[in-house]
């Protein structure tokens, strides 16, 4: 289990020392929100392992990580609001190795991007998604998702 009080302020504070972190393990973290998220990246920009597993973070706060993190190899997204297509934003990580996306509203359309454009990517969780069985299919011409 996470613990319960690092939120927005711990994070800030974190954040705002300059700290040049590479690995950031908040799982479980209940208060760890989209907000909490933004000012971590914004302020960390070399993480190359996150583990947001369990806590509130949605959409926008992935928006955030896939745009401040380019050096991000590991992300976990298991049990989060993350919803439809807002895994898609993740396609320009090029580095990104594992991605776990378990028990998220998590769709076709987030995770297709993710196929041909993520060719490092050799760990995808999608059990407990809106994912259709047939996008786990290779097709003729088509790149495939990694094993789960």
């Amino acid at each position: 289990q996470g613990n319960p009080l690092i939120g927005q302020q711990t994070i800030a504070a974190v954040a705002r020392a300059g700290v040049a972190l590479k690995a950031v393990y908040l799982g479980h973290c209940s208060l760890v929100t989209n907000m909490c998220v933004q000012v971590l990246v914004e302020n960390c920009q070399h993480i190359e392992d996150l583990d947001l597993e369990g806590t509130c973070v949605g959409n926008a706060g992935v928006a955030a990580v896939a745009r401040f993190c380019p050096k991000l190899q590991s992300l976990g997204l298991g049990d989060t609001l993350l919803s439809g297509d807002g895994a898609a934003v993740l396609s320009c990580c090029r580095h990104l190795v594992e991605l776990d996306l378990q028990n998220t509203a998590t769709t076709d359309p987030g995770v297709t991007p993710l196929a041909t454009s993520l060719s490092a990517l050799g760990e995808l969780v999608l059990s407990g998604t809106q994912v259709s069985s047939a996008l786990l299919e290779p097709s003729v011409g088509q790149s495939s998702l990694p094993s789960l």
